[in-house]
């Protein structure tokens, strides 16, 4: 998939440090501008995710997920933008495809914002084991270029899922969990959604 000119490949990104311990996140396809730094984008509108899964109902939780985990990394402002919000219909938006001067400018305007974080839920299984696919982007609306995106399937099956999972709640928790957190986190939508926001959020 191209954004704005880049081809998304196998990203790396470092781990960061917190309490003394290194949280190992996976490797997925992202990327960060070199020439553009997403905490000098004041306020940011998050849209509701497209749903191109059978299941309506993700999408919304997916990115409530994704709002509170930006929220906790505190890079920008945030507002959020329901695909069904009149505004943003009106303005008949493809997330698929690069936003023109003009579309910049009426986002920056409807919204009152600076950049627009769009994206896509192009998977999701909840059966024999949870598996999640996104992609998004983050573009900044003063010249339309692309500040971040990340593409990436998350599948609660795969050993180095449930690895990170625990590392992940680790990290939250600042200490071990009890045994009954691994099995929710892999069962229950809300709280893998949850890990795979947690995990996007450390690209930024």
């Amino acid at each position: 998939m191209v954004w704005a000119g880049v081809v998304l490949g196998a990203g790396l990104w470092a781990a960061g440090c917190r309490s003394q311990s290194v949280y190992q996140a996976m490797e997925p396809a992202h990327y960060l501008s070199p020439k553009k730094d997403p905490g000098r984008l004041g306020r940011v509108a998050l849209v509701e995710f497209t749903n191109r899964s059978s299941y309506p109902e993700v999408s919304r939780d997916a990115s409530e997920a994704l709002y509170l985990a930006l929220q906790k990394k505190q890079r920008f402002g945030l507002i959020t933008v329901a695909r069904t919000d009149p505004a943003w219909q009106a303005l008949q938006i493809d997330p698929d495809r690069a936003f023109t001067p003009s579309q910049c400018e009426q986002i920056r305007k409807t919204f009152q914002c600076d950049g627009v974080l769009v994206g896509v839920l192009t998977e999701y299984r909840p059966f024999p084991h949870l598996a999640i696919g996104l992609w998004m982007r983050l573009v900044d609306l003063s010249d339309g270029q692309l500040v971040w995106a990340v593409e990436q399937v998350w599948d609660s099956g795969d050993g180095g899922t449930e690895s990170r999972i625990k590392e992940y709640l680790e990290a939250e928790a600042r200490s071990t969990r009890g045994s009954m957190a691994d099995p929710l986190t892999v069962t229950s939508t809300l709280s893998f959604l949850k890990f795979v926001a947690y995990e996007v959020a450390t690209t930024l």
